[in-house]
C-alpha cells in the first residue's frame, strides 16, 4: 500500500537489534481514502496455553 515511507535510519543506543525507522505517508492515506479503499483493524487477543500455570506469586 504504501503507507510507510522507510527513513533510512535505525535506533540507536538499545540493547538488541535495532529496528529500522519509518513515517507514515499521510498524503497516500488520504488519496487511499478518496478512491474509497477501505481498511479496517482489527486486535486480536494471543491465547494462552491451556497447561501454562499461574504463579500465585504474579496475582
Amino acid at each position: 500500500m504504501g503507507l510507510l515511507i522507510d527513513l533510512g535510519e535505525i535506533q540507536e543506543g538499545v540493547a538488541h537489534r535495532p529496528a529500522r525507522l519509518y513515517m507514515f505517508d499521510r498524503v497516500k492515506y488520504q488519496e487511499l481514502l478518496e478512491e474509497k479503499f477501505s481498511f479496517e483493524l482489527k486486535e486480536t487477543r494471543k491465547k494462552e496455553p491451556a497447561n501454562r500455570k499461574i504463579s500465585k506469586n504474579l496475582i
